[in-house]
């Protein structure tokens, strides 16, 4: 027994050295990919991203950092250091610790290396770049360990990221790219209406670009039921040129000339960026008119804006931003007439006017007469060729309905027959009301006709055959049974004095 306890003790003496003597080994860093994603809010969606190593990671407990040769230099300047020694620029920037100091480290060497005409670097090697196909972020796959500087090509403000691969990482980004914030002064438009579009984006910076070739330009489509016009009064475009305003934070707006071909406004803000560089992140405010023109419908009264800016410094290269797109939609009455007991026929011929707010209020005049039942709002109330009156006809295109008026805003409506065809009662004035129900892209509108939802967004007005009933109070009959007493009267007294003369 006691040689036994005598051999276990030698034993564990025996381990105890040995893990004693054993070396420790430090962990070795893994290589990995790197995830960007977008700021919140914001879209990667066709934009360029940017990864710098700055350092190599050969292990990491201890971390070893081994300095990037190519940004060394850069690396010293910036930090304010003497030295190009891995392990001080490695402990420099441990030293700035979290928060300020290190993102305007972070801020300041973006701005070292990248420059108006050049990036210091060779891409794939030192730095990579890589454009997002989807809206929330961007993988580089095969990243090396390392640290790295992540910076959004083109970003409104210089605010690049700093983060270490070890493996599969996430880093967030800090920045977006422009974008235009686009909105209109009516929610939905009547054909002829004239309305103000403001757009708002950011003043970039700019400072990592060749100021010589910057590009900042606004680009603006209309859809075919939209013209741009020179005023609210509705001026027509001349020579292909509209004057814009522009105002920049606070300051009062002033005139820019934009260019125009067809229904595309190019509007280049480029100088207005350089002029305004000690405002960046304030407000760029265009504003500039349509006008609702006479091929409205409800679909086709959208607009699209969109910015074009540099993005790629040292190259003549642009991006876009995502369009934001507004839509102003315009509506449609669709009118169902028939005789009473026959929901399934149309009732032709019957003669209508469409007054606003009232019965006996404002008539909407048409662009034309028409045969089929279908009209369009007049662009021109005052236009010589117009009419305010509308006749039904036969079924539109199986629509269920035989009269339409397309190219109303949203608001309350009286159609007031004003001619029943032969045979058939004139119908009372009837009350509509139509309310503007689009919410996000598709436009949609819902109708109350005298004060109770109608749901197939069909105006029902039916016609009684027949004339028209005597009413009490009047003259009646008695002006006929005098007209004929008198009748007789003259009739027996010349009778009478006929026979007088042939007895003389």
């Amino acid at each position: 027994m006691k040689r036994f306890k005598k051999a276990m003790a030698l034993l564990l003496s025996a381990v105890m050295m040995l893990a004693m003597s054993v070396t420790a080994f430090a962990a070795p860093a893994a290589d990995g990919s790197l995830t960007v994603n977008a700021m919140a809010g914001g879209s990667l969606t066709g934009q360029d991203i940017y990864i710098f190593k700055l350092f190599d990671l050969e292990e990491t407990d201890p971390a070893d950092y081994q300095v990037n040769s190519t940004y060394a230099e850069e690396l010293k300047e910036v930090l304010n250091t003497t030295s190009t020694d891995s392990y001080e620029l490695y402990s420099e920037i441990a030293a700035l610790g979290e928060g300020t100091n290190v993102q305007n480290f972070a801020n300041d060497f973006t701005k070292k290396i990248i420059t108006g005409t050049a990036i210091t670097g060779t891409e794939n090697t030192d730095y990579k770049v890589g454009t997002a196909t989807a809206a929330g972020s961007y993988t580089f796959e095969n990243a090396e360990a390392g640290y790295y500087l992540v910076w959004l090509g083109g970003s409104e403000t210089i605010q690049s990221s700093l983060v270490t691969v070890n493996g599969d990482t996430t880093v967030s980004l800090k920045s977006d790219t422009p974008a235009p914030d686009k909105e209109a002064d009516k929610a939905d438009v009547q054909i002829g209406d004239v309305f103000t579009y403001t757009v708002t984006m950011k003043v970039p910076d700019m400072s990592l670009y060749n100021p010589d070739t910057y590009v900042f330009t606004l680009k603006d489509t209309l859809s075919a039921g939209l013209d741009f016009v020179s005023d609210l009064q509705g001026t027509a475009v001349t020579d292909n040129k509209i004057q814009v305003t522009v105002s920049v934070g606070s300051e009062a707006g002033s005139p820019v000339e934009a260019s125009i071909n067809g229904r595309e406004m190019t509007l280049e803000l480029a100088d207005t960026v350089k002029a305004n560089q000690d405002k960046i992140g304030q407000d760029i405010t265009v504003t500039y008119y349509a006008k609702v023109n006479e091929d409205a419908v409800m679909d086709n009264t959208s607009n699209s804006a969109k910015l074009e800016y540099s993005n790629k410094p040292g190259t003549e290269e642009t991006g876009e931003s995502i369009p934001d797109i507004v839509k102003t939609p315009t509506f449609a009455l669709n009118v169902h007439k028939f005789e009473q007991g026959k929901t399934d026929e149309f009732l032709a011929g019957a003669s209508f006017q469409l007054h606003k707010d009232t019965a006996g209020g404002t008539v909407i005049k048409m662009a034309a007469e028409s045969s089929n039942g279908q009209y369009v709002v007049a662009e021109d109330q005052n236009a010589a060729d117009s009419t305010d009156t509308v006749i039904t006809a036969g079924e539109i295109a199986g629509g269920g309905y035989n009269l339409q008026i397309n190219g109303l805003a949203a608001g309350t409506y009286y159609l007031v027959e004003t001619g029943a065809p032969e045979g058939f009662n004139t119908a009372a004035p009837v009350k509509i009301e139509i309310t503007n129900t689009t919410e996000g892209e598709t436009p949609s509108y819902s109708i109350t006709v005298n004060d109770t939802e109608d749901e197939d967004l069909v105006v029902d007005v039916v016609n009684n055959r027949g004339t028209i009933l005597p009413g009490t109070g009047g003259m009646g009959t008695v002006i006929f049974t005098i007209a004929g007493i008198v009748l007789l009267l003259g009739v027996g007294a010349s009778f009478v004095i006929s026979r007088r003369r042939k007895s003389a």
